[in-house]
């Protein structure tokens, strides 16, 4: 008996080492291959990925890399924003797209799409221009000639704002700077200081200048800010109508492509969480067919110390004190069966082994733990 124990123990032992650690890299083995390919028919590999499939006998081998070529030109274009609206029962999304020059609007997609259980159809495509301009700022100095030197009859002969273009290219409208605006005497302005000092003389030094001037010089600087076509875009809307369907098991479309390691799960989590379940069934069961029930007591110095625990079963109900020969000092020992088995071993035999010695005992159960002493 003691043997037949030790034997299920073992293959306990083994069989959980077996699911913890081998059971997860054949699952995940499993998984990889379903995922890569089915095995179809004598020697046909059915490919699940984008792949192309060439046979031993497909005479279309030597098209193959210009059918690759044109399925690599036909790149679909993605969304930059996506709006959703709902009204009287229909959804409307409308998908915009910002093209460069050069780019096709014939590779936006127009193919009609499930999404949370909505069936959407393409209806219209809008285009608009969108020009992409860059700017700075910048300033221009004007001159006029006036015949005075009131500042509000000069500021009337100044416009507000001055449409300007610079030499590389930047537009705009310049305002005027009302604090630059500068007026002198036109005479002043032309006439050299250092000659009219050559060509007077002692007596002209003291002589007062002239009560009027004719005419008067103003200069005024406009400033603001210029900007210049940098590009041109073409932004695409495509109007998609969607009505409600009944929902199905299929998963509905990602408006957006997702990244592919976001789209499937690793088979080797789903590998290990499967095998943990199950080796954790495999150890409730170890635990609750082989705890102890029995606890073990030896007399030592007139007084009972606890050695451990030993198991008895119901269909065989032994008690085997052998393994406890090296920790009991004497032959005198304490036995006490738990409530629930001293219950169902009620007015049944029991068989106690200790060194090659066995005694038999009849449990009489009351309540509780069942407490019994044997010597050997």
């Amino acid at each position: 008996m003691r043997m037949a124990h030790r034997r299920i123990k073992r293959r306990v032992i083994i069989i959980s080492a077996f699911i913890i650690c081998i059971l997860p890299m054949l699952i995940s083995g499993t998984y990889s291959l379903q995922d890569n390919a089915v095995i179809a028919g004598d020697s046909t590999l059915i490919q699940t990925d984008n792949t192309p499939v060439v046979s031993d006998g497909d005479e279309s081998a030597d098209v193959a890399p210009e059918n690759l070529s044109s399925t690599s030109q036909s790149t679909e274009l993605y969304p930059c924003d996506i709006n959703e609206s709902e009204n009287n029962g229909l959804r409307q999304m409308v998908k915009t797209y910002e093209l460069d020059a050069g780019e096709s609007p014939d590779c936006i997609s127009k193919d009609s799409f499930e999404n949370g259980g909505w069936l959407y159809a393409f209806t219209d495509l809008t285009k608009k221009d969108s020009p992409v301009y860059v700017t700075k700022g910048d300033s221009v100095s004007v001159s006029i000639d006036s015949d005075t030197k009131d500042i509000d009859e000069i500021m009337s002969k100044l416009a507000p704002t001055l449409p300007y273009s610079s030499p590389d290219g930047y537009t705009g409208l310049l305002s005027l700077d009302i604090s630059s605006i500068s007026v002198e005497a036109a005479d002043e302005a032309e006439t050299d200081p250092d000659m009219e000092a050559d060509t007077q003389t002692p007596s002209e030094t003291n002589t007062d200048p002239p009560d009027t001037v004719s005419s008067y010089h103003t200069t005024a600087i406009y400033t603001g800010t210029l900007s210049k076509l940098l590009n041109e875009k073409t932004v695409y809307s495509a109007y998609f109508t969607g009505m409600m369907i009944t929902p199905s098991s299929t998963p509905a479309a990602p408006l957006l492509p997702d990244k592919p390691a976001e789209q499937n799960e690793h088979p080797m989590t789903r590998a290990v969480a499967i095998s943990s379940c199950i080796a954790l069934i495999f150890c409730l069961l170890y635990f609750i067919l082989f705890r102890g029930n029995v606890k073990v007591y030896n007399l030592y110095e007139s007084a009972y110390v606890q050695l451990g625990e030993a198991r008895i079963g119901f269909t065989y109900p032994v008690i085997n004190l052998t393994p406890f020969t090296g920790k009991a000092v004497t032959g005198n020992f304490v036995l006490i069966i738990n409530r629930k088995t001293a219950k169902r071993l009620s007015d049944k035999p029991v068989t106690i082994n200790y060194g090659g010695r066995s005694l038999q005992h009849i449990v009489q159960y009351n309540s509780g733990e069942y407490h019994m002493e044997v010597n050997f």
